[in-house]
């Protein structure tokens, strides 16, 4: 059984933000853009496919949806009529090489620095296979700035069950009443970390009565944490 330190009584003594991954740090869209065109000019897939539009849209609605790569690969091979060796050699290169496209959103590393330099504990909570989400992380440049890491792949167990958010609590020896979690899904995101005590900030435009706050922005963000740090004192 899980054992995390309990919070003392009085105003809440914050002592670490927790993150998504996808979605949150990691602009995935983004950075699916710039790795679906340097495929097709690597790939010299201008001899099968006629529009880099085509293929540049149909990459990236793939690679959004919550499947595995291998299936991704697929439907693309069967859209473009694609070799089979070429399909195998595209999935290889993302495998090695898509974090080198990696774009993390305007702010979102700054404020994982700023939250570092100011004494919280600081980790990563995100689905996917362990080396992949590693990969994006460290391309990022927040490896020397988090304290703790855990992925789906590494641990077996996949967000939203909130054991995956207990592992990484004791991880850090903080309680759930003391831990902010910042994550872009609702239902894998906040409504489990919510559910255990922790603080949920959804990256989202619009407010979800689930969240305690939301914005898409981390600008707003950083400045509703400089506001709610502040309340600790």
């Amino acid at each position: 059984m899980t054992t995390l330190p309990t919070a003392p009584q009085g105003p809440t003594p914050w002592r670490a933000v927790l993150f998504d991954l996808d979605g949150t740090l990691f602009d995935k869209r983004s950075t699916l853009a710039q790795f679906a065109a340097a495929q097709f000019v690597h790939f010299g897939l201008g001899r099968h496919i006629a529009d880099a539009r085509s293929w540049s849209q149909q990459f990236i609605s793939w690679h959004m949806q919550l499947i595995p790569k291998t299936e991704v690969y697929a439907q693309l091979a069967r859209a473009f009529a694609l070799a089979e060796p070429l399909q195998h050699a595209l999935l290889a290169d993302l495998d090695a090489n898509f974090h080198r496209s990696g774009v993390a959103y305007p702010g979102a590393v700054a404020l994982v620095q700023k939250l570092k330099l100011a004494g919280l504990k600081t980790a990563v909570v995100t689905n996917g296979r362990d080396f992949f989400q590693r990969n994006k992380i460290q391309a990022l440049g927040l490896i020397p700035w988090l304290d703790v890491i855990v992925t789906s792949g590494e641990l077996g167990i996949k967000k939203p069950d909130p054991a995956i958010f207990l592992h990484c609590l004791q991880q850090l020896d903080v309680a759930p009443e003391t831990a902010i979690f910042i994550g872009d899904n609702l239902h894998h995101d906040i409504i489990p970390a919510r559910s255990l005590g922790l603080y949920g900030i959804l990256k989202a435009a619009q407010p979800q009565a689930a969240a305690d706050f939301s914005s898409d922005d981390f600008h707003a963000i950083d400045a509703h944490l400089d506001q709610l740090l502040q309340l600790a004192h």
